[in-house]
């Protein structure tokens, strides 16, 4: 459980400096429920936090991909 505060709480962190707020919610929901609630429900928390960290990565892809054809101003 403290590694997964830990992890979260990383990851929120960076998540917030990058502006990806959804994974940023989701992080500080998983480290919140790793600090309070039991560790039966982390896994709802992972997965949740999984999928935003799918959304973000596709997004960074696509801006890539956008600047690297000077698509981007």
């Amino acid at each position: 459980v403290i590694a997964a505060m830990n992890v979260a709480h990383t990851i929120k962190g960076a998540a917030g400096n990058v502006g990806a707020l959804r994974v940023a919610l989701s992080a500080r929901r998983l480290e919140q429920q790793a600090a309070s609630g039991p560790a039966e429900r982390l896994a709802d928390r992972f997965q949740e936090l999984d999928g935003h960290l799918v959304e973000f990565e596709r997004v960074v892809v696509a801006v890539r991909g956008s600047i690297a054809r000077g698509d981007a101003s």
